[in-house]
């Protein structure tokens, strides 16, 4: 898929293909407002994501991620959903669909889904800045760098904080391991780290609107295991996500 991606990038057509997208966005932010292109989003319509940035261990960005990046920062800089969706089907269809094995009636339906999803929900951009999972260019000159990085730091800390108050060690009989004369590990104290970085992903995605057997199907592909070592399935995210709900809603 990735060497397909390459060469449509490569492809001097789809260069005008891209630099059109570039231009008419260009022209639509000056009629409609005094918004700026940021880095992160100029880079992704004039060049795609850059693979050699990705890492190995993390989830690769999907079609429905670069989607609901641009259609969030389309709703923070004031230009109207119906606006933002005309504007985004072309694009997901001409420059995104390399990176997707859905035929382009597919792509226009859930582009206009997740369009629709970002402004009922109300969804904020929070690209990330420099730790943007989309690995785009991003400036310390940027206008958003220090927000959203700040945002970004505290919403890593906060999933944290709430994974790991939700997690209890099992209680262990001291005088069983004492006899055993052996340390004594539970498996929730052998997944516990790997778990919360499971965790962490998963409500980042759900945050996103990504369909829950799509975060399984992520979670089993970059080998996470659930809190115990198991496979996950899409009951068992779903019962750890109120987990982390109710214990997020505590006081």
């Amino acid at each position: 898929m990735s060497n397909c991606r390459d060469r449509k990038f490569e492809n001097p057509l789809f260069r005008d293909i891209m630099d059109m997208h570039l231009t008419t966005l260009t022209d639509l932010l000056k009629r409609l407002a005094e918004a700026r292109v940021f880095p992160c989003i100029r880079e992704l319509i004039t060049e795609g994501l850059h693979p050699e940035r990705l890492s190995p261990e993390a989830p690769k960005p999907s079609r429905h991620d670069i989607t609901h990046f641009l259609a969030a920062w389309f709703r923070y800089v004031d230009i109207p959903e119906e606006i933002c969706r005309e504007w985004m089907i072309p694009y997901c269809t001409e420059r995104l669909s390399a990176m997707s094995t859905s035929a382009l009636s597919q792509i226009r339906h859930n582009t206009k889904s997740i369009v629709k999803y970002i402004y009922k929900s109300q969804v904020p951009f929070t690209c990330g800045a420099k730790n943007n999972i989309l690995k785009a260019s991003c400036a310390e000159n940027c206008p958003l760098f220090e927000e959203m990085t700040e945002k970004h730091q505290e919403k890593v800390a906060e999933q944290t904080k709430i994974v790991e108050r939700q997690y209890e060690p099992e209680r262990l009989d001291p005088k069983k391991i004492e006899a055993a004369n052996v340390p004594y590990v539970s498996l929730k104290e052998q997944y516990q780290e790997q778990f919360v970085k499971a965790m962490a992903f998963a409500c980042d995605q759900v945050d996103k609107g990504v369909a829950k057997k799509y975060i399984v199907a992520q979670l089993n592909e970059r080998g996470f295991k659930t809190r115990t070592g198991r496979k996950w399935s899409p009951s068992i995210l779903t019962s750890e996500l109120k987990k982390v709900k109710e214990t997020s809603s505590d006081p």
